[in-house]
């Protein structure tokens, strides 16, 4: 209950709307009987986010290779993360260990094991792939809540001169071209073509 109360206050008014506070006002308590189920705000957040993966499905068929069912699997978690404003913006500040971001690292292991990835790059590659999408997510959240699009963007190419930018200017439409779905699909082929080409990995340091 004290979850799907905070994924519903998160719903209508944000991260900064969220409080143990405010959801205890909600719930008609004291804020300070929260602290019987949860340990802290932290600790409600990943409790919160492994609530909202739990949506993020795998591809519905084993038809296509496995990198296009590993690109619907990452946009299915990324669409989940904008289904809430503020969640990719949580998503980015905690590392999620609960049932379903597991579930969701065992899925994408999987998926890249099935494509000839060996174990080490593949074990790097399920973090890589999910920071570059929650990222992606992130950002798209803080613009939408800020009411940024890429107007201003397409403003400034417009006006640079040529003999300012020789490289850039020429290039303003295509820099903007294509949505961002499509852009990720792009991202994640060329991430997954590193994943083929960068036989080298150390894992000697320590994390």
């Amino acid at each position: 209950m004290i979850v799907t109360t905070a994924l519903e206050i998160l719903e209508r008014g944000g991260l900064s709307n969220l409080s143990l506070r405010r959801i205890a006002a909600v719930l008609d308590t004291g804020a300070a009987s929260l602290y019987v189920y949860v340990e802290d705000l932290a600790a409600l957040h990943a409790l919160m986010l492994d609530e909202a993966l739990a949506t993020a499905k795998p591809a519905k068929t084993r038809n296509g290779s496995w990198r296009d069912r590993l690109k619907e699997f990452l946009l299915s978690y990324l669409h989940e993360l904008l289904k809430r404003p503020g969640l990719a913006q949580l998503a980015l500040s905690i590392i999620s260990t609960g049932p379903n971001a597991m579930r969701i690292r065992e899925q994408l292991f999987g998926l890249l094991k099935e494509g000839g990835v060996e174990d080490a790059r593949a074990a790097w590659g399920v973090d890589l792939l999910t920071l570059y999408a929650t990222t992606i997510a992130a950002e798209q959240d803080k613009r939408r809540a800020a009411g940024h699009g890429l107007g201003g963007v397409r403003k400034a190419l417009s006006a640079a001169a040529e003999v300012v930018l020789p490289l850039t200017s020429p290039l303003k439409e295509t820099q903007l071209a294509g949505d961002s779905e499509a852009h990720l699909h792009w991202a994640l082929a060329v991430i997954l073509n590193g994943f083929e080409r960068t036989k080298e990995i150390s894992c000697n340091r320590e994390g």
